[in-house]
Protein backbone atom coordinates (compact mmCIF):
# COMPACT_ATOMS: atom_id res chain seq x y z
CA UNK A 1 0.00 0.00 0.00
CA UNK A 2 1.74 3.39 -0.86
CA UNK A 3 0.96 5.87 2.04
CA UNK A 4 0.13 9.78 0.71
CA UNK A 5 1.99 12.35 1.56
CA UNK A 6 0.33 15.41 3.45
CA UNK A 7 2.27 18.46 5.25
CA UNK A 8 2.36 19.94 8.66
CA UNK A 9 4.89 23.20 9.46
CA UNK A 10 8.45 22.72 11.47
CA UNK A 11 9.67 24.70 14.35
CA UNK A 12 10.97 27.86 12.48
CA UNK A 13 14.10 28.43 10.69
CA UNK A 14 17.16 30.74 11.26
CA UNK A 15 16.06 33.19 9.41
CA UNK A 16 12.81 32.79 10.60
CA UNK A 17 10.72 30.97 7.96
CA UNK A 18 9.17 27.60 8.45
CA UNK A 19 9.61 24.33 6.13
CA UNK A 20 6.91 21.75 5.39
CA UNK A 21 7.21 18.52 6.59
CA UNK A 22 5.71 15.43 5.75
CA UNK A 23 3.41 12.80 7.14
CA UNK A 24 2.25 10.07 5.19
CA UNK A 25 -1.35 9.02 5.17
CA UNK A 26 -2.90 5.48 4.21
CA UNK A 27 -5.24 6.34 1.50
CA UNK A 28 -6.52 2.79 1.46
CA UNK A 29 -6.96 2.37 5.59
CA UNK A 30 -10.98 3.39 6.58
CA UNK A 31 -12.11 6.38 8.09
CA UNK A 32 -11.49 4.32 11.89
CA UNK A 33 -7.75 4.46 10.60
CA UNK A 34 -7.79 0.88 12.37
CA UNK A 35 -6.02 -1.69 9.80
CA UNK A 36 -6.31 -5.38 10.22
CA UNK A 37 -3.30 -8.06 10.28
CA UNK A 38 -4.40 -11.62 9.89
CA UNK A 39 -2.00 -13.94 12.13
CA UNK A 40 1.52 -15.00 10.89
CA UNK A 41 1.29 -12.30 7.90
CA UNK A 42 3.21 -9.55 6.69
CA UNK A 43 1.73 -6.39 5.88
CA UNK A 44 3.72 -3.87 3.56
CA UNK A 45 3.73 -0.08 2.94
CA UNK A 46 5.78 2.45 0.96
CA UNK A 47 6.77 5.43 0.88
CA UNK A 48 9.16 8.31 -0.40
CA UNK A 49 12.00 10.38 1.78
CA UNK A 50 13.23 13.57 -0.18
CA UNK A 51 16.89 14.48 0.13
CA UNK A 52 15.75 17.75 1.82
CA UNK A 53 14.77 15.73 4.75
CA UNK A 54 17.77 13.57 5.39
CA UNK A 55 18.99 15.44 8.35
CA UNK A 56 15.46 14.89 10.48
CA UNK A 57 13.51 12.42 12.28
CA UNK A 58 11.32 9.85 10.47
CA UNK A 59 9.22 8.71 13.45
CA UNK A 60 6.84 5.43 13.50
CA UNK A 61 3.91 5.46 15.87
CA UNK A 62 2.05 1.81 15.99
CA UNK A 63 -0.99 1.02 18.63
CA UNK A 64 -2.93 -2.06 18.68
CA UNK A 65 -6.78 -2.04 20.12
CA UNK A 66 -5.49 -4.26 22.45
CA UNK A 67 -2.75 -3.76 25.42
CA UNK A 68 -1.30 -6.74 24.76
CA UNK A 69 -0.99 -6.59 21.25
CA UNK A 70 2.23 -7.69 19.46
CA UNK A 71 4.09 -6.90 16.56
CA UNK A 72 6.96 -6.19 14.65
CA UNK A 73 8.16 -3.63 12.68
CA UNK A 74 10.71 -3.81 9.89
CA UNK A 75 12.10 -1.07 7.39
CA UNK A 76 14.05 -1.66 4.30
CA UNK A 77 15.12 0.76 1.46
CA UNK A 78 14.62 -0.28 -2.36
CA UNK A 79 13.04 -3.63 -1.59
CA UNK A 80 10.45 -5.31 0.54
CA UNK A 81 11.51 -6.18 4.01
CA UNK A 82 11.11 -10.12 5.26
CA UNK A 83 11.14 -11.28 8.57
CA UNK A 84 15.26 -12.31 7.77
CA UNK A 85 15.93 -9.73 5.42
CA UNK A 86 15.68 -5.73 6.60
CA UNK A 87 17.49 -2.58 7.29
CA UNK A 88 15.93 -1.81 10.85
CA UNK A 89 13.45 -3.65 12.92
CA UNK A 90 11.99 -2.92 16.00
CA UNK A 91 9.57 -4.59 18.38
CA UNK A 92 5.87 -3.69 19.67
CA UNK A 93 5.69 -3.32 23.08
CA UNK A 94 2.28 -3.83 25.11
CA UNK A 95 0.60 -3.29 22.11
CA UNK A 96 2.28 0.36 21.59
CA UNK A 97 5.40 1.24 19.82
CA UNK A 98 6.93 4.81 19.03
CA UNK A 99 10.12 4.44 16.61
CA UNK A 100 12.25 7.35 15.96
CA UNK A 101 14.96 7.15 13.15
CA UNK A 102 17.44 9.75 13.27
CA UNK A 103 18.83 11.15 9.74
CA UNK A 104 17.08 8.52 7.53
CA UNK A 105 18.48 7.75 4.22
CA UNK A 106 16.24 9.58 0.99
CA UNK A 107 15.13 7.53 -1.47
CA UNK A 108 11.96 4.58 -1.55
CA UNK A 109 11.08 2.76 1.42
CA UNK A 110 9.08 -0.08 2.58
CA UNK A 111 7.19 -0.95 5.78
CA UNK A 112 6.59 -4.34 6.59
CA UNK A 113 4.27 -4.52 10.04
CA UNK A 114 4.48 -8.89 11.44
CA UNK A 115 2.33 -10.27 14.21
CA UNK A 116 2.25 -13.45 14.97
CA UNK A 117 -1.50 -13.07 16.47
CA UNK A 118 -4.91 -11.27 14.53
CA UNK A 119 -4.32 -7.38 15.23
CA UNK A 120 -5.87 -4.46 14.55
CA UNK A 121 -3.71 -1.16 14.53
CA UNK A 122 -3.40 2.51 13.65
CA UNK A 123 0.08 3.15 12.03
CA UNK A 124 1.05 6.84 11.60
CA UNK A 125 4.10 7.98 10.12
CA UNK A 126 5.52 11.26 9.88
CA UNK A 127 9.07 12.76 9.98
CA UNK A 128 9.95 15.64 12.60
CA UNK A 129 12.03 18.12 12.61
CA UNK A 130 13.37 17.24 16.48
CA UNK A 131 12.95 13.76 17.57
CA UNK A 132 10.07 13.68 19.98
CA UNK A 133 9.29 17.13 19.52
CA UNK A 134 12.08 17.67 22.08
CA UNK A 135 10.13 15.65 24.84
CA UNK A 136 8.61 19.36 25.83
CA UNK A 137 11.71 19.68 27.83
CA UNK A 138 14.42 21.67 25.24
CA UNK A 139 13.71 23.76 21.89
CA UNK A 140 13.99 22.34 18.59
CA UNK A 141 17.15 24.22 16.64
CA UNK A 142 17.08 24.21 12.48
CA UNK A 143 20.07 24.80 11.49
CA UNK A 144 21.17 25.11 7.62
CA UNK A 145 23.31 23.84 6.72
CA UNK A 146 23.75 24.56 2.71
CA UNK A 147 23.10 23.00 -0.14
CA UNK A 148 19.05 22.39 0.63
CA UNK A 149 20.38 20.93 4.11
CA UNK A 150 18.82 21.41 6.82
CA UNK A 151 19.43 19.70 10.68
CA UNK A 152 17.32 19.24 13.51
CA UNK A 153 18.35 19.20 16.55
CA UNK A 154 17.61 19.30 20.55
CA UNK A 155 18.77 22.24 22.94
CA UNK A 156 17.42 20.52 25.99
CA UNK A 157 16.39 22.59 29.01
CA UNK A 158 19.12 22.29 32.15
CA UNK A 159 18.86 18.77 33.49
CA UNK A 160 17.67 16.92 30.72
CA UNK A 161 19.79 14.93 27.82
CA UNK A 162 19.25 12.66 24.96
CA UNK A 163 18.80 13.19 20.97
CA UNK A 164 14.73 14.67 22.26
CA UNK A 165 15.59 15.41 25.56
CA UNK A 166 13.73 12.42 27.17
CA UNK A 167 16.72 11.28 29.71
CA UNK A 168 16.98 13.07 32.95
CA UNK A 169 20.81 14.22 33.42
CA UNK A 170 20.25 12.93 37.12
CA UNK A 171 23.53 11.20 36.34
CA UNK A 172 25.66 14.33 36.51
CA UNK A 173 25.84 16.17 39.93
CA UNK A 174 26.09 19.51 40.09
CA UNK A 175 29.90 18.74 41.81
CA UNK A 176 30.96 16.58 38.48
CA UNK A 177 29.29 19.45 35.98
CA UNK A 178 30.96 22.55 37.90
CA UNK A 179 34.19 20.37 39.69
CA UNK A 180 35.33 19.39 36.18
CA UNK A 181 35.27 23.29 34.91
CA UNK A 182 37.10 24.09 38.18
CA UNK A 183 39.59 21.50 38.10
CA UNK A 184 40.05 22.61 33.98
CA UNK A 185 40.46 26.10 35.29
CA UNK A 186 42.90 25.53 38.37
CA UNK A 187 45.21 22.26 37.18
CA UNK A 188 47.08 25.05 34.73
CA UNK A 189 47.91 26.92 37.78
CA UNK A 190 49.38 24.71 40.24
CA UNK A 191 51.28 23.34 37.16
CA UNK A 192 53.07 26.85 37.65
CA UNK A 193 56.49 26.96 38.90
Amino acid sequence: EKLELRYHSSPKLEDGSHMPLPHFVNPSAPKSGILHLPAGSLRYFSFVLDPSLAGFTLRMILRTTSETGTAIAFLRQNALPETSEYDLRREMKHGHLDWSIRYPKSGQWYVGIYSPETIQFKMHMKVEACPYHCSGKGQCRLRNEGMGLVIGGCSCDYGYSGDGCQKPASDVSSFAYYGSFIFAFISPLVALP
